[in-house]
């Protein structure tokens, strides 16, 4: 299966490659799923080319993150994925999610899950409840909708050996066009 990371696009004067998308990525790939990294602040986002590649990759999962001063854009292209695909299911994680999930959703209905604080443990675990159609409300650091009803679980831990995590997958960025390597 394929998973598509997406960072939106957004202005700022320092591009940096976004290695959380990336540290995500390397647990996927650990896993045995393929994974796209769309990353929007370097590459020139067109609706037609990312819908494309989501039908023509028949990818069921998508994920995005936003800091802030981008979260406008990221719920901007959860929207249009949701229009053309409303079958797919997308995770919002990031700064942004993370301090102000009850405002996105209410804000949006186009995303299914806001994944809060560190997600490179707790992401492939939250696809492996989405696969097996469970209830993922044993999953610490949780927001999502059940009902038209709200259910955030506890936050989860930090974690705690950083060892533990593979190193990033690089390889799925463009760092030639970024500022810092």
């Amino acid at each position: 299966m394929t998973i598509l990371l997406i960072n939106p696009p957004g202005e700022t004067s320092l591009i940096c490659p976004p290695l959380g998308l990336a540290y995500l990525a390397a647990t996927l790939q650990k896993l045995n799923y393929r994974v796209i990294i769309l990353d929007y602040l370097l590459e020139k986002f067109k609706e037609e080319n990312l819908l494309r590649l989501i039908k023509k990759e028949n990818i069921p999962i998508i994920g995005l993150t936003a800091v802030t001063p981008n979260i406008k854009k990221a719920l901007h292209l959860a929207e249009i994925i949701k229009k053309k695909f409303p079958e797919k299911i997308i995770i919002l994680g990031g700064a942004h999610a993370t301090l102000k999930p009850e405002e996105i959703f209410k804000e949006t209905k186009s995303i299914d899950y806001i994944l809060r604080g560190e997600g490179e443990l707790r992401f492939p675990k939250l696809i492996e409840y989405i696969l097996k159609k469970e209830n993922p409300e044993n999953l610490s650091g949780l927001t999502f909708q059940k009902n038209e009803q709200l259910i955030s679980t506890p936050d989860a831990d930090f974690i705690e050996n950083l060892d533990e995590l593979p190193f990033p997958a690089r390889e799925l960025l463009n760092l030639k066009k970024s500022t810092i390597i």
